[in-house]
């Protein structure tokens, strides 16, 4: 059964700007009782004494081994995918996925490259300048008259839904897919390319490109298919006449 659950290990918990210590030891009770992997808190100097050691309940390695960041693109920084938490319908954007829909997915996206799913503060949830990070974002139902999940309770909802997802044998894939970084870098000449020649949809110029941007970022794939898309992408840069030397990404990884 260990081999299932291994790649719950890659997939960190962020807890953006947490105001309860309480939940931050209950949180980090849950990530040992599911194999997860590292506990980070972004924006907060929460105390890990007192409250947060008692409801962390023989989880004090996990807690005590919590990493600290001032922002949160630190805290990202070497992810491959990144997951939001959120209820909220917002305009002009799908409604998050369920957890247990989505669960089967993110431990395979996670297997071969870190993951990491963000939880907002207890009073407002994750703001839109920290959805901007996510590559995908998750919810878990409840009914509507009924008060937000406590931090630790959300947590540990999405918690057990991995774990059940990583004991399916056949959710690992057999090839990694190809890196975030290598994704981004062919973003970022895409939207060169876009930008020279003047591409824009309804005379938005800057908010076609953040939707090319989200479209390929957050999607996965595999090298050959990269292979495909940045062999295209030269031909473009070529006929438009771009300098490729200096847009170039150089070998997919």
């Amino acid at each position: 059964m260990e081999h299932l659950l291994s790649p719950l290990r890659l997939i960190n918990v962020v807890l953006v700007r947490p105001e309860s210590p309480g939940n931050v030891g209950a949180v980090a009770r849950v990530i040992r009782n599911f194999g997860l992997g590292e506990l980070r808190i972004v924006g907060s100097d929460v105390d890990m004494d007192g409250p947060a050691a008692r409801l962390a309940h023989r989880s004090l390695g996990v807690l005590k081994g919590a990493r600290f960041y001032e922002d949160l693109d630190s805290a990202v920084a070497d992810a491959e995918w990144v997951i939001g938490t959120s209820g909220r319908l917002r305009s002009g954007r799908p409604m998050p996925t369920t957890v247990r829909s989505a669960a089967s997915r993110i431990v395979v996206q996670c297997s071969h490259g870190a993951g990491t799913i963000l939880f907002g503060p207890e009073s407002d949830g994750l703001s839109l300048r920290d959805l901007a990070h996510c590559d995908e974002l998750i919810r878990v139902p409840q009914r509507r008259d009924a008060p937000a999940l406590n931090l630790a309770q959300a947590v540990a909802v999405v918690g057990a839904e991995l774990f059940q997802a990583a004991l399916v044998p056949g959710n690992t894939p057999v090839h990694p897919s190809v890196t975030r970084g290598t994704r981004e870098r062919f973003v970022r000449r895409l939207k060169a390319l876009s930008t020279h020649c003047g591409l824009s949809v309804r005379n938005r110029p800057e908010e076609t490109l953040e939707e090319i941007g989200r479209i390929f970022v957050r999607r996965r794939f595999e090298p050959h298919e990269m292979a495909v898309l940045e062999l295209w992408l030269s031909q473009l840069e070529w006929f438009t006449g771009m300098d490729q030397g200096s847009s170039s990404t150089g070998a997919t990884e």
